[in-house]
């Protein structure tokens, strides 16, 4: 409960540092930590981490339109010039600010932080890390686990999608507060439900792959789209386009053909 009512405080401050004038929300996560996400569809989760005359930004790939201003905040807000940049992993929607900030002299994926903890995975990608950060307690962990989409666990399988998970839930304690790299901020107990409900997912598929069934039987299945509207943590109606709804299809028959079954 104490978790749940966290979790609902932080929205309301969201909603308080929203301003009308600018393109980001801002939280504070805690003690040096801050999380800025640009007011927009499926936005990247941007991790800003204070420790001294350090600065560290995780994933801040706003869209070019808008690195400029993720400066200005992050000037306004510390005034600091000694700039760290960490990727959860390599896709543009999480690196595509790296070139503007390199410029600014900003440290590239260097990492020598005593505050702040690095875990390696595959599952979403072939190179997935998530961070930890002590004073505030909170699991940057990227498209590990994206709150506004179904899992993309393709790199990894399904051994590495459980690993994965895993390694999230036995950093920090059971009040560790989850940073996906899209959506809302999350606690340990909804990441628990994420694992099952996706493991759920690949057997109902695999069950009815076996049966012979189309992707477009499958697509129809009561049960599998009931398992598909628990990844809908915002209650979008509908959650997905149709296209992607296939695509997650196919692409979890594919994994499952590599490994075997569910």
């Amino acid at each position: 409960m104490k978790i749940v009512i966290s979790l609902i405080a932080m929205v309301v401050s969201v909603l308080g540092f929203a301003e009308s004038d600018t393109k980001f929300r801002k939280v504070k996560l805690g003690e040096g930590a801050l999380l800025l996400t640009a007011i927009e569809e499926n936005s990247t989760n941007i991790g800003v981490l204070k420790d001294g005359e350090k600065l560290i930004l995780i994933d801040p790939a706003p869209g070019e339109d808008k690195l400029q201003e993720l400066e200005q905040i992050i000037q306004d807000e510390y005034g600091v010039k000694d700039l760290y940049v960490l990727n959860t992993h390599g896709h543009g929607d999480h690196s595509g600010g790296n070139e503007y900030f390199l410029k600014r002299e900003a440290k590239i994926n260097e990492f020598n932080f005593e505050f702040l903890k690095k875990y390696r995975a595959v599952s979403h990608s072939s190179n997935d890390l998530i961070f930890y950060h002590m004073k505030s307690n909170s699991i940057f962990v990227g498209d590990i686990f994206d709150a506004n989409w179904h899992p993309t666990f393709y790199a990894g399988g399904v051994d590495g999608f459980i690993a994965a998970i895993d390694s999230i839930l036995h950093i920090g304690g059971e009040d560790s507060l989850i940073v996906p790299g899209h959506g809302r901020l999350v606690s340990k107990g909804i990441l628990k439900g994420y694992k099952e409900h996706t493991l759920n997912w690949l057997a109902r598929v695999d069950e009815l792959r076996k049966k012979n069934k189309s992707i477009d039987e499958m697509l129809l299945d009561k049960e599998l789209r009931n398992i598909l509207e628990h990844f809908n943590f915002e209650k979008r109606s509908p959650f997905l386009p149709k296209k992607a709804e296939r695509l997650f299809v196919e692409r979890s028959i594919a994994i499952l053909g590599r490994s075997g079954g569910a």
